[in-house]
């Protein structure tokens, strides 16, 4: 995929603004929609999940974050080595992060022994491949936004949020919690193969 060309600040802000709301309006739509389709046991269970992935997201050790702000210092034209190494260090920090984040998670699922045992320990061991798949494909877009591709980034990022809250609807209505965490991984599988087939990382 091309750059996009210098444009001015305003096309920066308006795609990150357009970005901002539909993100908004996607929280806004699950919270309406979620609730109304579990119990609030399962909803409490389901709920419960996001206290995993919140927890799991310090294992990137800030890797993204850092690509982000660096890789806007850089040409891939002008200093592809410089471009490919960052790209190199970052993707296998994550790699290292997604492994540890693996064995924690596999550890946790064969070892739990609380309430709703049927429940988390497959919720737990989805979670394993949802991580992965999910910093991967944040990866790919966060190069999008450090690199000025402002449009592309928005529109990837509206898609992943609706294809999400679609999926994971449909799977809580017809399977309740856990097909909500099953549709978690179907969605991220299918965004992350469309993220992968968009955006070239090669100088």
């Amino acid at each position: 995929m091309a750059l996009d060309k210098k444009k001015g600040i305003a096309y920066g802000i308006k795609y990150s603004s357009l970005n901002g709301v539909s993100l908004i309006l996607s929280k806004i739509i699950r919270g309406l929609i979620i609730p109304k389709l579990l119990v609030p046991f399962s909803y409490g269970l389901f709920s419960s999940v996001s206290l995993f992935t919140r927890y799991l997201n310090f294992f990137d050790f800030g890797a993204t974050a850092y690509f982000t702000k660096e890789v806007a210092k850089l040409s891939r034209d002008s200093d592809p080595l410089s471009f490919q190494r960052l790209v190199d260090q970052t993707f296998s920090t994550l790699v290292l992060g997604i492994f540890l984040s693996s064995l924690v998670l596999v550890v946790m699922g064969l070892g739990y022994t609380g309430e709703n045992q049927e429940f988390y320990k497959i919720a737990i061991f989805l979670l394993v491949p949802i991580y992965g798949l999910t910093k991967i494909r944040e990866f790919f877009i966060y190069h999008l936004y450090g690199t000025g591709q402002y449009r592309y980034h928005a529109l990837l990022s509206t898609l992943v949020n609706y294809t999400h809250l679609v999926l994971v609807s449909f799977g809580i209505y017809f399977y309740s919690a856990i097909g909500g965490v099953i549709a978690m991984l179907m969605s991220e599988v299918l965004m992350t193969a469309i993220v992968l087939w968009v955006v070239d990382l090669r100088p």
